[in-house]
């Protein structure tokens, strides 16, 4: 796992937001395609700066002591059993090292609130902040190329502190990530070796240095 970079939460009582501590990005072959995974955990929300609120708070997203209650902040598509987002398609193949500048606009909500028929477990991404919350409208960019499969990444994001009982996506992250790099394609456990197989070549643009290894694609 990559440490490094950066992860504010817009408005929270630590303007500079704060390091990231751990940062994978993996990925999944299922039968409709390729799912790219993010797993990202903060460091202690109080690690850089640990002095109490100096004044009354005027929500938690402000107080001090309610994000201390909670210790780091985890945003994952992996620790909860989050789908990830979908990367490519059979026919429709990426090039892993041609994703300079490309974004992704993943859980997208218009206006403040979810629409109807999407269910938070159907989310992306989960995230654990001031408690369980939400996550969407995520606008994943990768900003740089530093090598095979490594970039710096830029993500934004709107969160709904559904654990307070709020409903309406009021608040944002913004997180850079240097030099992440993807680590393996897991097989969805629909998936034989030989339909993968089969299957790799449709979604990824250079398979060549790729071999199965325990159920994963790993580069040689």
């Amino acid at each position: 796992m990559l440490a490094g970079g950066r992860i504010k939460f817009v408005g929270n009582p630590w303007p500079r937001g704060h390091a990231i501590a751990a940062a994978e990005w993996t990925a999944v072959l299922t039968l409709e395609g390729l799912r790219f995974d993010f797993h990202i955990q903060s460091a202690e929300y109080r690690a850089e700066d640990d002095r109490e609120d100096r004044r009354e708070p005027r929500s938690d997203w402000t107080a001090r002591a309610a994000w201390n209650n909670y210790h780091r902040c985890t945003l994952s598509s992996t620790k909860w059993e989050n789908q990830g987002f979908l990367a490519a398609t059979p026919g429709d193949p990426i090039d892993l090292d041609g994703l300079e500048g490309e974004g992704f606009h993943v859980d997208a909500v218009e206006g403040d609130e979810l629409p109807p028929d999407v269910e938070l477990e159907d989310l992306a991404f989960g995230i654990y902040l001031l408690g369980h919350d939400a996550v969407a409208d995520h606008r994943i960019r990768f900003v740089r190329r530093r090598g095979p499969r490594t970039y710096d990444l830029r993500w934004r994001a709107r969160i709904a502190l559904v654990y307070a009982g709020e409903n309406t996506f009021a608040h944002r992250l913004d997180a850079s990530l240097p030099r992440l790099r993807l680590a393996r394609i897991a097989l969805d456990d629909d998936l034989d070796a030989r339909t993968a197989r089969a299957l790799l070549p449709e979604v990824l643009v250079d398979t060549r240095r790729l071999e199965l290894r325990r159920r994963a694609f790993v580069w040689r």
